[in-house]
């Protein structure tokens, strides 16, 4: 029997078609995304001690398209057992040429020069632009790279004798066309709230008083969370000071006490937020008065961070509003709104809300994460010494130099592992480089000939993935997708790691110790070109948002400005930022 396509009904035929189209996407989206299954650790995610599994498939040109030669990825465990294979797309785009018509080869350029050719490459490696100021001019081939030398010298030495005398003064400097919009205006009017008189802390100045955290809070979902406080004190009229009050209660004391303990391994003893950055207030505990004293009335009232009935708007009686997530000083949301205006000239084209948010919460942990000179210098001495061991991997070569500051072409890469399996679906580190392969394929020129990664992470079995993956016989050989070579990466091979959450990780190697090494690799994040994480993760969220507002997104070093590679599930960062 023959079927005549004309005697079957157009609605039939359309039905049919719109199925295929359903199936086909289905089976590309199974492809493409982790799922882990439900355990009962949320709403999407599984808890950490139950045995889950990642399956999709890896098809054999996976390794062309990350690396250029066959690869097999080590087993990612996640607690127990994992099996995590991975199939990307194979491109279908098709030239009329063969395949390696075009490639370059490596030339001895030194036998190639000839004599006139001498003093030209001599005066072109000192040639330096016009300026009106002769005296600030450098040498062009140099100037990029002094440039972000220039920036990370000056970030890490900030209080060193030989560095900018105060976070206020190194932020001022930076050039604001790589910044986010009115991030100087921001800062000084944070600090200018923040800092009253002595006489003012004591006779004039109100106060809100902020508890500790949860103690299983990590640093990340402290800071963002306190820049939601610090926006409720300014919206109301009072200055943000941290609980100093002596107790063992999980909200008694100042925040970060998980990291701090008593303070006896810190500077002054100083305990929580206190013990690694800078004070945020120039008032000090003794200004503070909950009750009616013989020094005058009570100037002081306690936040409540979270609604326990978990609703949206947070009801602060003594306040007088109510506080949500997305609130922002009203000063500086008017300010955004005006310079939208011009920015569009005039066109009306704004920020949403939610943009406003995420833009408040990059300028709150810029000025609430300030390093202070103990930490940083312990830090800066990590970066440079020999404590958080620096080594580079480029297929079987180890042990190279980690280079000040990273190239500026370096991805940042932090895989989220341990505790978060309870509030999401965790990702395999595969996929984190398959995103940054993406990237960097579809940009060779993005600010260097290599691929580098910066990998950070919880989970020690994704640095045996990695160095399994680098460690693959590959020759100096280009795949068939880039013209760049084998990835580079860069880790700190000491770091103890548990594939845990914050309380585990304290408990490994000393609390002050290990918080000060995790801040070390936060800092390392910051000299990347560009960072791939999800948002899930406060931790990766800091790391971009520092970035930008503490070097100017990839530091101006000349290339484009740094960006976000999200790796999570889900396609829209709203609702990451509580």
């Amino acid at each position: 029997m023959v079927l005549h396509l004309r005697s079957v009904p157009r609605g039939f035929l359309n039905t049919l078609a719109g199925l295929l189209i359903i199936i086909l996407i289905t089976t590309l989206l199974n492809f493409q995304y982790v799922h882990l299954g439900n355990a009962g650790g949320g709403p999407e995610g599984a808890r950490l001690d139950d045995e889950q599994s990642v399956t999709t498939k890896i098809p054999p040109n996976l390794s062309e398209h990350l690396l250029g030669a066959p690869c097999t990825i080590a087993p990612l465990t996640v607690v127990q057992t994992v099996t995590v294979t991975v199939e990307l797309p194979k491109a279908t785009g098709k030239s009329k040429f063969p395949v390696g018509v075009f490639t370059a080869h490596d030339e001895d350029y030194s036998s190639l020069l000839t004599d006139a050719d001498l003093p030209v490459l001599a005066a072109l490696r000192n040639y330096t632009l016009p300026s009106v100021d002769p005296s600030v001019s450098s040498p062009v081939f140099t100037s990029s790279f002094h440039a972000r030398r220039r920036v990370f010298d000056q970030l890490y030495s900030i209080g060193s004798p030989t560095g900018p005398a105060s976070w206020e003064y190194y932020l001022a400097n930076l050039p604001p066309g790589r910044l986010p919009p009115l991030t100087h205006i921001a800062q000084h009017y944070i600090h200018t709230h923040q800092h009253p008189s002595p006489t003012a802390c004591k006779e004039q100045t109100r106060f809100l008083v902020l508890p500790s955290y949860r103690h299983g809070s990590g640093i990340g979902s402290i800071i963002h969370g306190v820049t939601h406080a610090l926006s409720a004190a300014i919206r109301s009229g009072r200055v943000l000071i941290y609980d100093e009050r002596d107790g063992s209660g999980e909200r008694e004391g100042p925040p970060a006490m998980l990291f701090s303990g008593n303070g006896e391994d810190c500077p002054g003893k100083k305990r929580g937020m206190g013990c690694f950055f800078e004070p945020i207030t120039s008032c000090s505990w003794s200004d503070v008065r909950f009750t009616d004293s013989e020094e005058g009335n009570a100037n002081a009232v306690l936040f409540r961070p979270y609604d326990p009935n978990g609703n949206k708007e947070v009801k602060h009686p003594t306040l007088g509003y109510g506080t949500r997530y997305g609130d922002i000083p009203a000063v500086l949301g008017k300010l955004l709104q005006e310079w939208e205006e011009l920015a569009s000239g005039n066109a009306g084209v704004t920020m949403s809300p939610n943009a406003r948010k995420l833009w408040w919460r990059s300028q709150g942990a810029g000025y609430l994460a300030r390093l202070n000179p103990w930490a940083m210098a312990r830090i800066r001495d990590n970066r440079r010494g020999t404590k958080l061991t620096r080594v580079g991997v480029r297929g079987t070569q180890t042990d190279l130099p980690m280079p000040f500051p990273l190239p500026a072409n370096t991805f940042s890469i932090h895989v989220r592992h341990g505790d978060k399996a309870s509030e999401m679906d965790l990702v395999p580190f595969i996929n984190y480089l398959a995103s940054a392969a993406e990237i960097a394929d579809a940009n060779p020129s993005r600010g260097g000939p290599s691929k580098s990664v910066f990998l950070s992470t919880e989970d020690p079995t994704v640095i045996d993935e990695m160095l399994a993956f680098a460690a693959l016989d590959n020759p100096s050989k280009t795949s068939d997708t880039t013209s760049n070579l084998q990835w580079t990466f860069f880790y700190t091979k000491n770091l103890p790691r548990n594939n845990g959450g914050p309380k585990t990780e304290v408990k490994t190697g000393g609390k002050v110790e290990t918080t000060l090494m995790h801040l070390g690799e936060l800092m390392i994040g910051l000299e990347a070109g560009s960072w791939v994480g999800t948002r899930n993760s406060n931790w990766c969220r800091l790391v971009e948002e520092l970035a930008q507002v503490w070097v100017g997104g990839s530091a101006g070093s000349g290339e484009a400005p740094g960006v976000f590679i999200e790796v999570g599930g889900r396609g829209d960062w709203v609702d990451y930022h509580f």
